[in-house]
């Protein structure tokens, strides 16, 4: 059994391995489903912050060559 990393900011249940997170404006909140992390955004109104992408990473539509 994997080390519990907290709990679900939703329904308080033990989150296990990776959690579902949600990026807001207040923070980083973590579920321990998709289905509370669904929830919690019906419930608050809330909408994800998108994460900043890797500087590094190619993000260009066409393939080299």
């Amino acid at each position: 059994m994997s080390k519990a990393s907290g709990s679900c900011d939703l329904c308080g249940l033990p989150v296990e391995g990776k959690p579902f997170e949600l990026r807001t404006p207040a923070g980083v909140l973590q579920f321990c489903c998709d289905g509370c992390r669904g929830i919690y955004r019906l419930l608050n109104d809330v909408e994800e912050i998108p994460e900043k992408p890797d500087p590094e990473a190619d993000v260009s539509d066409t393939p080299p060559g």
